[in-house]
């Protein structure tokens, strides 16, 4: 075999790996035995369901009827109704019109193994041997910012993206390729929809940082003869996330506008605060009941 062909061969292997490890660290979701809690149960799952529901019914849920007396649906950041893989959940509705806890699951956890498979292409684009490059792969996908957030999804999806992202940009820029900030932008636009603001801030600035440092650093070495090039594959990649991003934030910063919280008073803003009989939820979190699973219930949980 040539090198070529035992590099191919062995990446394969490293990719079943993740696949292998993403396996036993779920298992327990994946078969059945357990469920991921909190956010996920009182936030995630519920939303989700009534976005697959609305789009499997074919129509965009604009508004959502059941909090409150009714509230802005679509234009929630949170919700990524137009991530791609939010909408593959469409296909995971029951036949009693009821989202399957599994199918969100499935699809949360695909993001650990994406997670792994991305950092592992990029810390190979570096020169890191294909061990290390695997090592760290999962030690990025296991680490407690993912871990941690797994009952945030958003968070994980922005996280799972972001080291393909960062290394088709750096290969932008050193080469001075369209083709390769274009595909940085794509992605990255991509899991900018999947709904966590914060996350996408943090990313587009570290971005715009090491565009900088790598555009004033091939100035002054004069080391990089498609510096224009460069430039421009650079500012391609955030001109194309951004404009992907529109479809969402332009109805978010609609909503943005209409509310009320910065002209609201200090006491209408204290209104609803936790009563002191709370405090006791630093001692047990669940003083006051908690909901719990339960597969003979018409919605798998009750509140106890």
């Amino acid at each position: 075999l040539s090198k070529l062909e035992i590099n191919q061969y062995n990446d394969w292997f490293f990719l079943s790996i993740f696949v292998l490890t993403t396996l036993i660290y779920f298992s327990s979701q994946l078969f059945g035995s357990s469920f991921f809690w909190e956010d996920f149960v009182e936030y995630v799952y519920p939303f989700q369901t009534y976005a697959a529901k609305s789009s499997s019914n074919g129509f965009i849920p604009f508004w959502n009827p059941y909090i409150f007396s009714g509230m802005p649906f679509l234009a929630d950041l949170q919700v990524g109704f137009f991530y791609p893989f939010n909408r593959v959940l469409s296909f995971f509705i029951d036949s009693n019109g009821h989202l399957s806890v599994w199918g969100l699951q499935f699809i949360i956890i695909l993001h650990f193994l994406i997670a792994q498979i991305s950092f592992y292409f990029m810390m190979r684009a570096k020169g890191v041997s294909q061990f290390a490059s695997s090592f760290s792969a999962i030690a990025y996908s296991f680490s407690m910012m993912m871990v941690c957030h797994v009952f945030h999804p958003m968070i994980v999806y922005h996280l799972a993206w972001f080291p393909l992202v960062f290394m088709l940009f750096d290969k932008s820029i050193e080469l001075g390729n369209y083709k390769y900030g274009i595909a940085a932008g794509l992605i990255l636009g991509m899991s900018m929809l999947s709904g966590h603001p914060q996350i996408t801030l943090y990313e587009v600035f570290f971005l715009g940082i090491y565009y900088i440092w790598q555009i004033i650093s091939n100035l002054v070495q004069k080391n990089n003869p498609y510096i224009i090039n460069s430039a421009i594959a650079g500012i391609l990649t955030i001109v194309i996330s951004v404009g992907i991003f529109q479809i969402q934030l332009l109805t978010s910063q609609e909503l943005a506008g209409l509310s009320l919280r910065s002209d609201l008073s200090s006491d209408i803003k204290t209104h609803g605060s936790l009563e002191y009989k709370q405090i006791l939820n630093f001692v047990n979190p669940h003083q006051f009941g908690k909901i719990v699973g339960n597969p003979n219930s018409e919605t798998f949980f009750e509140i106890e």
